[in-house]
């Protein structure tokens, strides 16, 4: 089941939204997407408030409860950290339905609808989990089937999870031939009386349409079709031309197994983490942590010092296989609004949709929270006495302190013009924490409790008007509120992370120019 969203896909509306089911013991907050066989909802306990996604079958009543429990007994015992996770079966009024993990950042499909394909780090960054989950599956005797765009998720940290396993089968067994997405499966499978016999080289052929789709926009044609991948796009390495092109071999016996393709896609390039930005939903936006790629070469160079630190501690500048993800996946899930992070930009489209009633009754349930918060944002405290003098630092280290409270005060109040004795005016940084109040102040949300402070501050080098410095930022529990006050999300937990910053000395004080994360 491919998932069609509804912000982003084409041909995909909030008209066509489905009969929003009911569901005891969870609140129903907003339709995810559907596939052929599905629709797919976000849900939240109501007891705790945990989020799920909720896959309601479409089908009839008994091939939906079928297709549910086939599922969920075909994934029973599959932990792998990029696997989407599925849970158990719940009843519901449009029939059985199946929770899994909620993965915020949306699917490749929807990230390559919204801002284009992705980058050749990007592209290794979700190769090479993807690879590895599928090794995982096909040593336990397990296909996927239907590696594609729209089953490959991202959490809200930019970790890659492959997910759907409605038409995954033990290996050797056969389905019919309509399985998979088109596009993404083999264009002259293997048959036999019953159908087409899945084989893990069926899933190397996808999970290589599926690299070629993410650096191209375009699902691969034909091999006789197929214009040479580095006249595409020229920057893609040739030992990544080369695996791919392996990877959709009309023979099955030429096409590399799994665990050889992660080993061999990683090496191509040094992974990044996806720019999820431009393709989330508005309401994700304070759980986003995605960075912005540096693609210019000065700001490259820029970045060499933060390097050399992390290359002390991964090792001649590369990490473990397994560690690919470090980047993109260590984040925690705080917002990126209270710490230093880039690219905290929500998506390109806001819709106003209704309050949902059961939601409002059950935030104003929450112990210790009164019915009714004061509505508004608070208003711009002036900076504090003990901060002044840092704010104008000729130390960058020092600064960092003045620079935290200037920003988290900006976002609490939603007043832009504070980032301007934050951010370099142009910057990256300028730019998230800009678009980021923008659409608090069009949906008319506030953050109430947002704090920030920056800890363990050193300057990792200084070169006249410009430093590195890395900090580790701790943030506070918070919650998002609207116009009236009422709760929209909860972030219940403390939060820390280690940055590098790279500072410009401007005016006689620091500015930010650049954000990553630490090693």
């Amino acid at each position: 089941m491919m998932l069609q969203h509804p912000t982003h896909a084409a041909g995909s509306s909030p008209a066509d939204e489905p009969a929003r089911p009911q569901v005891p013991g969870f609140r129903v907050q907003r339709w995810l997407g559907s596939g052929s066989s599905a629709a797919v909802w976000l849900v939240a306990e109501e007891a705790g408030g945990r989020e799920y996604a909720l896959k309601v079958f479409n089908a009839s009543a008994g091939e939906a409860r079928w297709e549910a429990d086939r599922e969920r007994l075909l994934t029973d015992g599959l932990r792998h950290d990029h696997l989407v996770q599925v849970f158990r079966n719940v009843e519901t009024d449009a029939g059985p339905g199946l929770l899994l993990e909620y993965a915020a950042g949306g699917s490749v499909a929807s990230v390559i609808a919204a801002r284009g394909p992705l980058s050749v780090a990007e592209t290794v960054t979700v190769l090479t989990p993807i690879a590895q989950a599928l090794a995982f599956l096909h040593a336990g005797g397990r296909t996927h089937g239907d590696v594609s765009p729209g089953n490959v998720l991202f959490t809200s940290m930019g970790k890659p999870l492959l997910a759907d396993f409605g038409i995954g089968r033990a290996l050797g067994s056969h389905r019919a031939d309509d399985g998979g997405t088109p596009g993404f499966r083999l264009p002259s499978p293997r048959r036999s009386s019953g159908g087409q016999r899945l084989e893990p080289e069926g899933d190397i052929y996808a999970l290589g349409a599926l690299g070629w789709f993410m650096l191209t926009g375009r699902v691969p044609a034909a091999t006789a079709q197929r214009p040479p991948l580095n006249v595409m796009v020229p920057e893609v390495p040739l030992p990544l031309v080369e695996l791919l092109e392996a990877a959709l071999m009309d023979d099955a016996a030429q096409r590399p197994e799994a665990e050889e393709f992660a080993r061999r896609v990683y090496r191509t390039a040094d992974p990044a983490p996806v720019d999820l930005s431009a393709a989330v939903h508005p309401s994700v936006a304070p759980q986003l942590l995605t960075r912005r790629i540096v693609r210019d070469g000065k700001k490259r160079a820029a970045f060499g010092a933060k390097r050399r630190v992390a290359a002390a501690a991964t090792r001649q500048g590369k990490a473990p296989l397994g560690r690919v993800l470090i980047v993109a996946a260590s984040l925690a899930v705080a917002i990126a609004l209270a710490v230093f992070a880039v690219n905290l930009l929500v998506g390109s489209e806001v819709t106003d949709t209704p309050r949902d009633p059961a939601a409002q009754a059950a935030a104003a349930a929450v112990p210790g929270r009164t019915a009714s918060a004061p509505p508004g944002p608070p208003t711009a405290r002036p900076l504090p006495a003990e901060l002044v003098r840092a704010a104008t630092a000729e130390d960058p280290a020092a600064a960092v302190a003045a620079l935290t409270w200037l920003r988290t005060e900006a976002l609490r109040s939603r007043e832009v013009s504070l980032l301007e004795d934050v951010n370099v005016v142009g910057s990256p940084p300028m730019a998230a924490d800009t678009e980021v109040i923008s659409t608090l102040a069009h949906q008319d949300h506030w953050f109430s409790g947002l704090a920030a402070k920056a800890e363990d501050v050193r300057t990792v080098s200084r070169t006249g008007t410009s430093a590195v410095v890395e900090a580790t930022m701790s943030t506070s529990p918070f919650e998002q509120r609207d116009a009236v006050g009422d709760l929209v999300l909860s972030v219940t937990e403390a939060k820390r992370q280690q940055l590098v910053l790279v500072l410009e000395r401007r005016d006689g004080r620091w500015l930010i120019g650049e954000v990553c994360e630490g090693a």
